[in-house]
């Protein structure tokens, strides 16, 4: 059996019995084939960097960086940049301020979430890209 790894989060994203149909899949997506023995359970697995990590703490670890390292970046280019200059914060209604403040909690609780950081539940953008955009 061959299966196909996503290069970006280590996720297998299909399994194929032949090499040729596994590699036709890679053409478009940013992927990887690799050859799996029979008794593999490729839904237990994650590769990085081309190497099968099955050690759970360390699968732990490097999903629970990524996760917050997502989230930091939402907070980095899109949610601090706006909250955080008041000139633009205050073109905004009140109601808008708080859905904003709002996201921004939901983020920064993330860690907190039940099932983090296999099961995260990202909270919804508020509604006005408008004053990010501008």
């Amino acid at each position: 059996m061959f299966v196909v790894i996503d290069r970006e989060n280590g996720n297998c994203i299909l399994s194929c019995q032949f090499r040729e149909d596994a590699e036709l899949q890679c053409e478009s997506n940013d992927a990887y084939v690799v050859e799996m023995s029979d008794d593999t359970d490729i839904h237990c697995k994650k590769y990085i960097n081309n190497e099968l990590l099955d050690n759970v703490e360390l699968l732990q670890d490097w999903t629970l960086n990524n996760v917050r390292a997502e989230r930091d970046e939402i907070l980095r280019e899109v949610v601090d940049p706006l909250v955080t200059n008041i000139a633009k914060f205050n073109e905004l209604t009140e109601a808008e301020q708080q859905a904003w403040l709002q996201y921004r909690k939901d983020l920064l609780n993330v860690p907190q979430q039940v099932g983090f950081p296999f099961n995260v539940e990202w909270p919804v953008v508020p509604n006005d890209q408008k004053a990010i955009t501008e």
